[in-house]
């Protein structure tokens, strides 16, 4: 799917119906109306109008104003309303919900705390209290990334796999990175053909904390690789037997 900048309410429709992802980038004087279940973005100053069961995040300064069951994720210092059955996401105390909205509120926290992160992605753990996490992998198990001194990362079920390097900083690099669900490993391996589950001590893991949004991966010094899932996250019966 495609981003694309739109600035007039014929931009956004056309790139709607394209199924492209716009970026609202209109006038403040330029109210724009998203509805059915259309899901975008809005920046700087646009205005936004979002109606039905529509998604809209905003950032910056942008101005959302939500109806029916819309739902809204705010950040920076963007201006939100909402009705009453609206759901809005506040990110950070510089949002600002409009008086007289009944919207319901949700205020988010930064997510850079393995705790918070794993309650906003719903995190299971294993009877021993570890992370259930994934990794997408090719048909040989093996990640698209390679460790720093060139060997192949490989993550067949029943083995242990530990990074050469391990650093607890919340940059990328000297940990294995690891993701929230199966869908979210397709960010960094979009040619993973496979993808297991697998447990890491939270005592070893940290957040990587990204330039803005709520981070999707973490990083572990090491993972036990419990078994393999389809895409939706469920266990395959027999891994071994399942083709690539």
């Amino acid at each position: 799917m495609t981003c694309i900048d739109v600035t007039t309410q014929q931009e956004l429709d056309a790139v709607l119906a394209r199924g492209d992802h716009p970026h609202i980038r209109s006038e403040p004087d330029t109210r724009l109306i998203v509805s059915g279940s259309a899901s975008v973005e809005a920046w700087d100053s646009a205005s936004v109008e979002a109606r039905d069961s529509a998604s809209v995040e905003a950032r910056d300064s942008a101005s959302v104003e939500a109806w029916d069951s819309a739902s809204v994720e705010a950040w920076d210092s963007a201006s939100v309303g909402g009705s009453k059955y609206v759901a809005i996401q506040r990110h950070g105390d510089r949002v600002v919900v409009r008086e007289g909205a009944t919207a319901t509120v949700i205020d988010i926290p930064a997510c850079d705390r393995l705790d918070d992160w794993c309650d906003y992605h719903g995190i299971e753990t294993d009877e021993q209290g570890r992370l259930i996490l994934f990794k997408g992998v090719d048909g040989e198990f093996r990640s698209e990334h390679r460790h720093p001194d060139g060997t192949e990362c490989v993550y067949r079920p029943g083995e242990t796999v530990v990074a050469p390097r391990w650093q607890p900083h919340q940059d990328c690099g000297d940990g294995l990175h690891l993701s929230p669900s199966p869908v979210h490993t397709l960010s960094y391996a979009s040619g993973a053909s496979r993808w297991v589950a697998v447990a890491a001590w939270p005592s070893d893991t940290v957040v990587i904390a990204q330039g803005y949004g709520i981070p999707d991966k973490v990083k572990a010094a090491s993972v036990e690789v419990l078994f393999e899932v389809d895409r939706r996250g469920r266990r395959l019966a027999d891994a071994a037997a399942v083709p690539a």
